[in-house]
């Protein structure tokens, strides 16, 4: 089983562990941390993966999960 699975990229950027992540589409990738802050990461290049990152929110106190809802219509 762990044969299906490698690791293709490290994003680093949080000062504390990660608490939660989610993807809401391939490029973009949002994580939260006991740091306080909510990054997103956006795929910069697929080959190797290459994310740039932004606070997307700086709270006053560690962040433990997060959702995602997509647009309804």
């Amino acid at each position: 089983m762990t044969d299906m699975f490698k690791l293709s990229a490290s994003l680093k950027g949080h000062e504390d562990d990660v608490r939660a992540v989610v993807s809401p589409s391939a490029r973009c990738i949002f994580s939260a941390s006991r740091d306080g802050t909510v990054r997103q990461w956006l795929l910069t290049s697929p080959n190797p993966p290459t994310y740039d990152d932004t606070i997307a929110v700086q709270a006053t106190s560690f962040i433990n999960s997060l959702t995602f809802a997509a647009p309804s219509s």
